[in-house]
């Protein structure tokens, strides 16, 4: 990826981010002189919503000069990896509710739950269905909706909520049959 416009230090980011890169280094280069100062670099990071201490931005600038566009994107790309990853396990996440939600109604119900199983060559009893969507189903509707899914999914990385948590303890093995469920649908994709 590297080439006569796009520095060493943006190898990591695709042309996409860098355009949104330098349209954002554009916008904040406020004199116009081709780098970004400290207070300059303070208003792209808040504007993000990130509030980098002292510390952070000394760090970043660490002889105190201005940014150039180039050190800009070593320090902008952790963030735009980061954003770009996760960005593409929420499209994953929702690909594989979708397939699961035949209706299209936004929920999985019962039924559509124990055909994909089925599908996915698990041999499950309308209880065993019934189990597995009580242990997620927070609001007690029956169903499983986008965001009890996500919950369910997300219980490693961001901590579950307390009530989610009192359930996940109550019947792990069934989450964790759900969510095995879920996986292996998005590796079949």
């Amino acid at each position: 990826m590297t080439g006569p416009n796009i520095p060493h230090a943006q190898t990591s980011l695709n042309h996409e981010q860098v355009d949104e890169l330098r349209s954002l280094f554009k916008s904040f280069d406020r004199n116009h002189d081709g780098t970004i100062s400290r207070e300059e670099l303070y208003s792209v990071l808040a504007s993000m919503n990130m509030l980098p201490t002292n510390e952070q931005l000394d760090a970043m600038l660490p002889d105190g000069k201005p940014a150039s566009f180039d050190v800009f994107c070593n320090i902008m790309s952790p963030t735009f990896n980061e954003q770009s990853s996760e960005k593409t396990a929420d499209q994953e996440l929702m690909e594989a509710f979708k397939a699961f939600d035949k209706d299209g109604n936004g929920y999985i119900s019962a039924s559509e739950l124990k055909s994909m199983m089925r599908s996915l060559g698990d041999r499950v009893s309308d209880e065993d269905v019934q189990k597995i969507i009580s242990d997620v189903d927070a609001n007690g509707d029956g169903m499983v909706s986008y965001e009890e899914y996500l919950t369910m999914m997300r219980l490693n990385n961001n901590g579950p909520s307390a009530d989610i948590k009192r359930k996940k303890e109550k019947n792990r093995k069934s989450l964790l049959k759900m969510k095995g469920w879920f996986h292996k649908l998005k590796r079949e994709r």
